[in-house]
């Protein structure tokens, strides 16, 4: 006849540690000087096989901002923020903006966020670009200068430039709103002849200097007639882009030469 025999084996099968997985968008959007929050997809952070992640959350510039809420605990500063929590915390801390970031001051540049979650054993690490949508920026200047106009009296473009610390983050070409002025009589060469000129507090909400104002730019020729009344001459002046207002008056000192 024929012979037959059975066995039983029992196989061990050994556990591995499985990696967390995190989903991602191609790119998070926030506006340059505003803060915003991250935008992450539903579930973003799971796990099958832990109850607790650590998520790590670094930029090339700029802020993070987050606090402990919902489960999840925060530590660390603006430029790293660690959070730990179970998946389906961490998932709905992003899912409901709760990461924020905020650009550097006039920051546009190209940035990336880099994203490393860890169930202690294994770790995953990703990185999205920040898209940095741009907004005018206003001039920026001094609070207070000074310059020495020429024997004749001339004051140039350049000289103010220099004495109001006048600059643009844009790059735009910075011009002068006359606000005020004490001390003396300031005049513009219109081409034939020299004219007085007086400062006028002007209406911004149009986003542009009313009836009235002196614009002075490149091309402006100016100059300073002193009253000899022994009043100190200043000038008070405003930046102007074309589009926004300096947010200061720069007090100009115009000392004898």
């Amino acid at each position: 006849g024929v012979l037959a025999a059975t066995a039983t084996a029992t196989i061990a099968i050994g556990a591995i540690d499985d990696a967390p997985t995190m989903r991602l968008p191609a790119a998070f959007r926030v506006t340059e000087d505003v803060p915003g929050r991250l935008a992450w997809p539903a579930g973003a952070f799971a796990d099958v096989d832990s109850t607790t992640l650590s998520l790590v959350l670094e930029a090339t510039a700029g802020t993070i901002e987050a606090h402990a809420a919902a489960g999840v605990t925060v530590e660390g500063d603006g430029s790293r923020r660690t959070l730990r929590g179970s998946p389906a915390a961490l998932s709905a801390f992003a899912a409901l903006g709760r990461v924020g970031y905020v650009t550097e001051a006039d920051g546009t540049a190209p940035r990336t966020l880099f994203a490393t979650l860890s169930d202690g054993t294994t770790a995953v690490r990703r990185e999205v670009p920040i898209v940095v949508v741009p907004v005018a920026d206003r001039p920026l200047l001094a609070a207070a200068g000074s310059l020495v106009p020429a024997v004749d009296g001339a004051i140039g473009y350049a000289d103010l430039l220099r004495a109001t610390g006048a600059r643009d983050a844009d790059g735009e070409a910075v011009r002068f709103i006359l606000e005020g002025s004490q001390g003396g009589l300031l005049e513009r060469w219109d081409g034939a002849r020299w004219t007085a000129v007086r400062g006028a507090i002007p209406v911004w909400w149009t986003g542009y200097p009313g009836p009235g104002t002196t614009v002075i730019g490149p091309r402006t020729i100016l100059r300073w007639r002193s009253d000899g009344s022994g009043t100190k001459a200043t000038l008070t002046l405003r930046g102007w882009d074309g589009a926004r207002a300096s947010a200061v008056a720069c007090r100009v000192d115009l000392a004898a030469g």
